[in-house]
């Protein structure tokens, strides 16, 4: 897990005071929510402190400071996006005790859309509230989440698993629209393709608790070599040429996400190798590790926030 920090104070004071660690390090003090609500870096905070009705009240500090790259696929937004809901209800007690984690993940999803102006999932919530390895299983109103994480395959997911940041940032917005919009046309090959990727993630389901990773690895590549087909702009040159240059070290690898950009995954015995070809094509590795534990409140030291 890459994780996304969120850190709240509150002063009886006349303005607001939001930080964003990463960008430029900015802190923004102001009296007015709507001197914010157009920067890229404070939207999400608008957007839910609004959405609260809780632009009335003075006195907020919200520093937010995020591992993963925004648009890598990875659910950076939406993990902040968590983080802001759950850590600003803790200060409403009358908010707080009407909303669940189910209710939480429909508000972000609402949200997001907002900010975004265009359909946005739930998968990437779930992750960031439950934290681990889950299966998701959506129906058209409602889903169930399976925990699956025995010590077992969350071991074997870490020595095997590699993350190589391309760079590219994804607009999953828009590709997801497009792919969308195929269906709604009655677009037969994309129809076709869509259900082969549910086949393949329901094979990957009876699979996954066997922690065996080169059947996970083929079964990804193959998920892989079919979404990158549902658009023009899925994929590009360079990272189908890196896709090419590490195919012979590593039993599978996709884009994360809704591809276009972001972040590669890779399923790999031969690390060395695989290191050795993201290094050769300016790529970076994010580390990682897998937290079941999810979403925490923790007082500790955030000196790295502020």
């Amino acid at each position: 897990m890459l994780y996304c920090f969120y850190k709240i104070g509150y002063k009886v004071t006349s303005f607001f005071k939001i930080g964003i660690k990463g960008r430029d390090g900015k802190f923004y003090k102001v009296s007015n929510l709507e001197q914010i609500r157009n920067n890229i870096d404070t939207m999400l905070v608008y957007e839910v402190i609004k959405a609260f009705k809780l632009d009335n009240y003075r006195g907020y500090r919200i520093t937010t400071f995020n591992e993963a790259p925004l648009k890598s696929g990875l659910g950076a937004s939406s993990s902040l996006l968590i983080t802001i809901i759950k850590n600003l209800l803790k200060t409403n007690k009358v908010l707080h005790s009407s909303f669940n984690d189910y209710d939480i993940i429909d508000f972000a999803s609402f949200i997001e859309a907002r900010v975004l102006h265009t359909l946005t999932g739930k998968q990437d919530y779930i992750a960031a509230i439950y934290g681990g390895i889950n299966a998701i299983f959506f129906d058209k109103n409602q889903f169930v989440i399976e925990r699956i994480n025995s010590d077992k395959l969350i071991n074997q997911l870490e020595n095997h698993v590699i993350l190589a940041y391309s760079g590219f940032e994804h607009e999953s917005g828009n590709l997801n629209w497009a792919v969308l919009k195929a269906v709604l046309d009655k677009d037969k090959e994309t129809i076709d393709k869509l259900s082969r990727i549910q086949e393949i993630s329901e094979d990957i389901y009876e699979i996954i608790s066997l922690s065996d990773m080169e059947k996970l690895g083929n079964l990804i590549k193959q998920e892989w070599n079919i979404r990158k087909t549902l658009s023009v702009n899925h994929t590009n040159q360079y990272i189908e040429e890196f896709c090419g240059a590490i195919d012979k070290y590593c039993w599978g690898y996709k884009l994360c996400g809704a591809a276009g950009g972001g972040t590669i995954l890779i399923l790999t015995d031969k690390h060395s190798e695989v290191r050795k070809v993201i290094k050769e094509f300016g790529l970076t590795e994010l580390k990682f590790c897998i937290d079941n534990s999810g979403l925490s409140t923790v007082i500790s030291d955030f000196s790295l926030c502020t």
